[in-house]
């Protein structure tokens, strides 16, 4: 017998995009190293989720919900963007969330959430510049969240990734030698740890371990593959909620292996396990990977000053590591230094409209056989925003107008990849745009 519990008041559409039109000085505008220097007027695609929300059951306590999440990009360049374009020319469209959530079915936990599918947990993300100090990828898997702690609430869950296992020839986005590969991974945090009034404690942890099967063993008894390594993150983050509506928040960041490697990125720098090839992120295992280790401190927020009239958003790293592979440079043990910051003061007009500007600087040096490659550059963009709350970092919708000034003054480490404007002839970039970007629950 099939009863249908759903119902049309237990539906719910959620979502966020961001998207506009931007021109530059010398033809399409380039972005350059977003994850160094910041995103205002350092961004020209679009991305969106989409969530689906339905409510299945609910009886005598217990309560079943379906969850469904598309995201992707979408390239502006173009006026069609068709998604059986690769990931590298710029649209792509995934399922990101497809699982069942299941809350009260354990008697001892009422309270916590057994969910079972494929799930996107929520990432530590560094908004200001576009990446995830603990990255949670779209997985197969099975977790329980908001486990009631003595101080604190626990998330637990065990994840699937398969990875294209790449031979020593293939480059950072092709892929053509390669064997299947299995991984498993564990995903905990605890959250909300209570140390004052004022500050709070998360603490982050994931590692991934290869399930090798005979044809991955085989391939790295040839020695035309590098050997497959473990790989772990660890984040713990201090929240400090200020005066008025403002914030700061204090992490330190260590990864081993592949995860380490990533740290060195100057864009995408997410503790991941996998590479990037033009099938998407996170899909392939290269590289030789040795033991090495990375680390980064990390603030971020925003205060409000000058009577709330004044608000700054500001997020600074500091980070390096050693004998790393450099998924920018295409080199193993490889040591590493990195600074980055970026800084948003805003003048506060009223509710509905910011001026401002943002601030972006960055310098990294890695270090191969003795020899150091450099990268370094600066950004500066005016903005005036259209808002209906305040916060620079926590509100939304926003429609904001720029004009973004980026330059490059070394460019050792991400020469190679294009990061150049006017077909390589300059090395800075004046754009100018309009963007819109918002989130609805």
């Amino acid at each position: 017998m099939f009863t249908n519990f759903a119902t049309q008041d237990g539906f719910s559409l959620s979502g966020y995009f961001r998207a506009g039109y931007a021109t530059a000085s010398d033809g399409s505008p380039q972005n350059y190293a977003p994850g160094g220097l910041g995103r205002f007027g350092n961004e020209y695609d679009g991305w969106f989720d989409v969530s689906l929300n339905q409510r299945i059951y609910e009886e005598n306590g217990r309560k079943i919900t379906a969850h469904i999440q598309l995201d992707g990009d979408i390239a502006l360049d173009k006026s069609d963007a068709m998604f059986d374009a690769s990931t590298q020319d710029g649209t792509f469209l995934q399922f990101s969330d497809l699982y069942v959530n299941a809350a009260g079915f354990i008697p001892s936990l009422p309270d916590a959430n057994l969910w079972v599918g494929r799930h996107r947990m929520r990432d530590y993300e560094i908004q200001m510049l576009d990446w995830n100090a603990h990255k949670a990828p779209g997985a197969a898997g099975v977790g329980i969240e908001n486990v009631p702690l003595p101080n604190g609430k626990l998330d637990v869950a065990l994840l699937r990734e398969d990875f294209d296992y790449c031979d020593k020839s293939d480059s950072y986005y092709s892929c053509s030698n390669s064997v299947a590969l299995n991984t498993n991974k564990i995903d905990l945090r605890v959250k909300d740890i209570s140390l004052s009034d004022d500050f709070s404690l998360g603490l982050y942890a994931t590692y991934q371990a290869a399930n090798k099967s005979k044809a991955v063993k085989d391939a790295e008894a040839t020695g035309d593959y590098f050997g497959v390594k473990d790989a772990g993150s660890a984040v713990a983050v201090i929240h400090q909620n200020l005066s008025s509506m403002g914030y700061n928040e204090y992490a330190i960041n260590f990864a081993t292996n592949s995860m380490a490697g990533h740290m060195a990125d100057i864009n995408n720098a997410n503790a991941q396990f996998g590479g990037m090839t033009a099938t998407g992120e996170n899909s392939h295992y290269s590289g030789k990977h040795s033991g090495g280790t990375a680390w980064r401190l990390i603030s971020q927020g925003e205060q409000y000053l000058l009577n709330d009239k004044l608000v700054l958003g500001s997020t600074f790293v500091l980070g390096g590591g050693n004998d790393v592979y450099s998924y920018e440079m295409l080199q193993s043990n490889v040591d590493f230094t990195t600074l980055r910051a970026a800084v948003r003061p805003a003048w506060v007009w009223d509710q509905y409209n910011q001026t401002g500007v943002e601030l972006g600087y960055f310098n990294q040096t890695n270090t191969v056989n003795n020899q150091d490659y450099d990268e370094s550059g600066y950004k500066l963009t005016l903005f005036h925003n259209l808002k209906v709350g305040t916060s620079l970092l926590r509100s939304r919708p926003e429609i904001r107008f720029y004009v973004s000034y980026l330059k490059s003054e070394e460019n050792d480490i991400l020469g190679a990849s294009g990061y150049a404007y006017g077909n390589g002839q300059f090395d800075d970039q004046v754009s100018a745009g309009v963007q819109a970007e918002l989130f609805w629950f």
